[in-house]
């Protein structure tokens, strides 16, 4: 037999399991938290975030590969700190001792701190910081 969504699992254990969908719906709020905290600790590139790196003199490329490269390499040690979290001289003194750590090589550091000063300029929601 199938469970439904509102049908206990059976328990091996004896006695009666918790229906299906409380199962279901502690995951897709768990899930929901990471994804917020993901998105405030690692935003999303944006058409503001595109123009903030163009201004400090960074590409394009450059902004969206070093938002890759901070999630997947900065979170393997650490929990993701906001860009907009720190001053660009914190960022300035954190960045060099961090991409040393990680081992990032020289396109990486620079991708990421193009990302870091970029998206620390742009707001909730992608709108540039005034």
């Amino acid at each position: 037999m199938i469970p439904t969504p509102t049908q206990p699992l059976p328990n091996p254990r004896g006695g009666r399991a918790e229906p299906v969908w409380i199962g279901a719906a502690v995951a897709l709020f768990v899930g929901g938290c990471a994804t917020v905290g993901m998105e405030r600790a690692a935003p999303s590139i944006t058409a503001a975030t595109i123009d903030a790196g163009a201004a400090r003199g960074f590409s394009a490329a450059d902004v969206e590969r070093g938002r890759g490269v901070f999630v997947a390499k900065c979170a393997e040690c650490h929990t993701l700190q906001p860009p907009a979290g720190r001053s660009e001289e914190e960022w300035g003194t954190i960045l060099p001792r961090m991409a040393r750590r990680a081992r990032l090589d020289e396109d990486d550091a620079r991708s990421v701190r193009a990302y870091i000063l970029a998206a620390r300029l742009v707001g909730p929601g992608g709108a540039a910081l005034k």
